[in-house]
């Protein structure tokens, strides 16, 4: 997994979003850290199971995970997968994307926004014991 600093992009290009792939790269996500106010946790996980459950399709190639850090509460981590970049800008212009953003800065801290580049991942269940 291949990580770029987003937060600069996001301030400098003001909605105008071009990501490039590199070679041999299967797929692209968006990856956000937050923290949250321990008095905010029940509206910020409301607000991301409603913004997750928006897809338009259940097959458009795009996949939303949100996962908790065991060792911090209230540090979360939203995953934005899909399986083409066009996908991922067009995700980038929707009022979804702004929402999210909004819940993160009136809930919450916003810890790092990186574009991730993502390659078929391999099944290693037959060497778990």
């Amino acid at each position: 997994m291949v990580g770029h600093d987003y937060c600069d992009l996001l301030l400098q290009n003001k909605g105008q979003y071009k990501i490039k792939l590199q070679k041999g790269i299967q797929m692209v996500g968006l990856q956000i850290m937050v923290t949250i106010q321990p008095g905010n946790r029940q509206e910020f996980l409301q607000a991301i199971d409603m913004l997750c459950s928006q897809k338009a399709t259940d097959n458009d190639g795009a996949y939303d995970y949100t996962f908790e850090a065991v060792d911090s509460p209230n540090r979360f981590f939203y995953l934005k997968q899909c399986t083409d970049r066009r996908l991922l800008e067009n995700f980038l212009k929707t009022g979804r994307f702004r929402a999210l953003l909004g819940a993160i800065q009136v809930l919450g801290k916003l810890i790092s926004i990186q574009l991730v580049e993502l390659e078929d991942l391999k099944d290693i269940s037959n060497l778990v014991y």
